[in-house]
């Protein structure tokens, strides 16, 4: 993939052991290419919610909460599906 606009600029900043640990998952749970790639468009995406969205500072962080609490309840139906799929042939071989 072609890039438009050179990306030349630098920010640096430090993070905990733990808040580390929190982007990496995140990172990789949402499939990104590299973990700053992920925080570029995550940050990228926050300025977004905040010009388009408007409202106090905290109401963001409300957002990206229950956004995450949605991903959570999705994978958790997923695994709940799979976990159903996989009872069934059970319960059918033991009927037999």
């Amino acid at each position: 993939m072609a890039i438009l606009k050179p990306r030349n600029r630098i920010l640096v900043l430090r993070l905990s052991q733990e808040e580390y640990e929190a982007l990496r998952t995140r990172s990789l749970d949402r499939g990104a290419r590299n973990l700053s790639a992920f925080a570029r468009s995550a940050l990228l995406a926050a300025i977004a919610r905040t010009d388009d969205e408007g409202g106090p500072e905290w109401l963001g962080d409300v957002r990206r909460a229950i956004s995450d609490l949605h991903d959570v309840v999705g994978h958790m139906a997923e695994r709940i599906d799979q976990m159903v799929l996989q009872e069934v042939p059970l319960r059918e071989a033991r009927k037999a």
